[in-house]
């Protein structure tokens, strides 16, 4: 098994993080109470601290499968599940859910919080592929979050820090005070994932997102970035946006230009989902 002994997204600091922001955990409580019923099999990828595996117990699953990449993480839930007399129904794997052979079973349900804007640096697509190529999820098998939606949108932000310019991709924090300036045109929709129509037509999903976009100023202004924010539909209107620990935007510097109100602005943004934010680009047409 190709599982890590290091600090990943499986960090005990940023799994409590995850653990600790209400909105988002809760959102996903809802979600799993909705489609988790007396005697369903569930597969979680990611499990972290195991409290969705141990929801998805809760609302009645007869078999959970956890599976996390890092050691230390995969023993903190084990430790979890022991610790809520659930080891009859969940069971922890150590195992890299991009690549590894994982245990052969039909789920009902898939549940997977590998989730950042754009799904860009976390690997929910390639795990979920991998997942759906080895045949393990029942045809009418529903996934939580059902679709993943990213927008972009044209700003203005301050790369100005402590009197020195740093041109670098900024991560919006709930908790920080933001860099952005101006949104100089509304937010145009990029990318949107569906992750259970997916699993109806048994098709993996293409991890290349190419998009041309014609934003329009809402004013005269200066653009020299463009933001990227993302909605998860966990299940019909369940959606969890930014939160926390969640679908935090991403403002990426473009070359600066001036805008006229109502001037169109034709933008092609492209980037591998799971590939990180070295495979993003943004060009001005």
């Amino acid at each position: 098994m190709n599982t890590v002994d290091r600090n990943v997204f499986g960090s005990q600091e940023i799994a409590y993080e995850c653990l600790a922001d209400f909105e988002r955990t809760d959102n996903f409580y809802k979600a799993i109470n909705e489609v988790v019923g007396k005697g369903s099999k569930v597969i979680e990828l990611g499990t972290g601290t195991g409290i969705l595996s141990l929801m998805a117990a809760g609302a009645g699953a007869s078999q959970v499968d956890a599976y996390e990449v890092t050691v230390e993480m995969a023993n903190i839930a084990r430790k979890n599940v022991e610790d809520n007399n659930l080891q009859s129904v969940i069971k922890v794997h150590e195992a890299d859910v991009t690549t590894d052979e994982l245990t052969k079973d039909k789920y009902d349900v898939l549940i997977a919080e590998m989730v950042t804007v754009g799904l860009i640096e976390e690997q929910l697509i390639p795990a979920f592929n991998h997942v759906l190529r080895q045949g393990l999820l029942n045809r009418n098998a529903v996934v939580v979050p059902g679709k993943q939606k990213t927008y972009a949108q044209l700003v203005d932000t301050d790369f100005n820090f402590f009197g020195f310019s740093l041109e670098t991709i900024q991560i919006e924090q709930t908790w920080q005070k933001t860099q952005l300036k101006t949104e100089v045109s509304d937010k145009q929709l990029i990318s949107e994932v569906d992750f259970n129509k997916a699993v109806v037509e048994n098709k993996p999903i293409d991890s290349v997102v190419s998009k041309i976009c014609d934003f329009t100023a809402k004013e005269d202004g200066h653009i020299n970035a463009i933001r990227l924010m993302s909605d998860s539909v966990l299940l019909g209107s369940i959606v969890s946006g930014w939160t926390q620990c969640m679908n935090s935007p991403a403002i990426i510097p473009i070359e600066a230009f001036n805008v006229s109100k109502d001037e169109c602005v034709r933008i092609e943004i492209s980037y591998e989902m799971g590939g990180e934010m070295k495979t993003y680009q943004a060009k001005r047409l």
